[in-house]
C-alpha cells in the first residue's frame, strides 16, 4: 500500500502532493495512508514528504551551481519564499547561508593544503 504513494513521491519530486493525492494513487483512504505511513516510517505522510524534498534540496545545494529558486522549483515549491521558509524551519538558516557553509570547508582546505617547496641548497 505504501509503495504506490512512495514511488508518486520519489518520480516526481516536483508534483504538487498532498495526503489526498497520494492516497489516491494509493487506492486507500486518507486515514489509512497516513496510519499506514505512521506505523511503517514513523513520519506523517507529509512529514515523510517535506523530509524527502529537503534531503534532494540539500544535495542540489550541495552539488550543482542551480539558484535557490531553481532548487526551489525541482523540489516541489511554487515559490523561493516557500521553500526558503521550509528549509529553514528544517535547517536553522536559510539555503543560500546553508550552501556557503557547505562549500566554505571545501574550499579553505584546498587553500590550505601544504605545498611541496623544493629543498634549499
Amino acid at each position: 500500500m505504501l509503495w504506490p504513494a512512495l514511488a508518486a513521491i520519489h518520480g516526481s519530486l516536483a508534483e504538487k502532493w498532498g495526503v489526498g493525492s497520494l492516497a489516491q494513487r494509493a487506492h486507500v483512504s486518507i486515514s489509512l495512508l497516513d496510519e499506514r505511513f505512521r506505523q511503517v516510517l514513523g513520519l506523517a505522510p507529509i512529514r515523510y514528504l517535506t523530509g524527502w524534498r529537503m534531503h534532494i534540496a540539500e544535495d542540489l545545494l550541495r552539488s550543482s551551481d542551480l539558484g535557490v529558486a531553481a532548487v526551489a522549483r525541482k523540489v516541489g515549491y511554487d515559490s523561493e519564499e516557500a521553500f526558503s521558509r521550509a528549509f529553514k524551519r528544517e535547517h536553522s538558516q536559510a539555503p543560500s547561508r546553508w550552501r556557503v557553509r557547505r562549500l566554505r570547508p571545501q574550499a579553505r582546505s584546498r587553500v590550505d593544503a601544504p605545498v611541496d617547496m623544493p629543498a634549499e641548497d
